[in-house]
This record gives structure tokens, sequence and C-alpha cells, in this order.
């Protein structure tokens, strides 16, 4: 199959062999518990990792500090993420932080 006249993200998840790819990042450097010290690099590892992902074809979603709650992943991961998932689809989870 040619990859010619493709955006480069189509080009890179045609030639992975998956028919799309979906990435969940997550970053916490800041925890409003006293008993968790704050951090320095997971966000910023968090933003690097979604950019490369990004190029190389994945569809990203970044959820940091604050935004990355229990709550606001499972809502990503049940309400936005799985009805769009099909076969021969890849998912993708990072997460910078403690734990």
């Amino acid at each position: 199959m040619s990859l010619s006249g493709l955006s480069s993200r189509e080009a890179a998840v045609i030639s992975a062999g998956y028919a799309a790819s979906h990435a969940l990042v997550v970053g916490i450097d800041h925890y409003p518990a006293d008993r968790w010290l704050d951090l320095s690099y997971a966000t910023r590892d968090a933003e690097g990792i979604a950019r490369l992902l990004e190029k190389q074809g994945f569809d990203v979603e970044v959820l940091l500090n604050d935004e990355a709650t229990k709550l606001a992943i499972l809502r990503y991961l049940e309400n936005d993420l799985a009805p769009r998932l099909q076969t021969n689809d890849r998912v993708l989870f990072f997460f910078a932080g403690h734990g």
C-alpha cells in the first residue's frame, strides 16, 4: 500500500498496522494532600510524551494536575474513548506522578 497522499498522522497509523491509535496522558505535579510531596517534572514529561505521540499519529487526550482526577480519567475512558474504539485500535495510557 502506498502512503503517498496521506497526512503524516494517517501514514503513521497505517504503517503501524492499527486502525487508529489513542492515548490518554496524565501528569500530576501538584497534590492537594500534604502527605504527597509536589513533583517538578511530571507535567513536563506528560506534555513531552503527548507531543511525541501526536507526531506518531495518536489521538491524544492530556489531563494535567487538577484536571487529572479519578472521575475525569474514568469519564474520558468510558464516555469519550470507549464509544469510539474499533477492532484493531490501540490504546496507550501514560501516567507521570506519584503512584
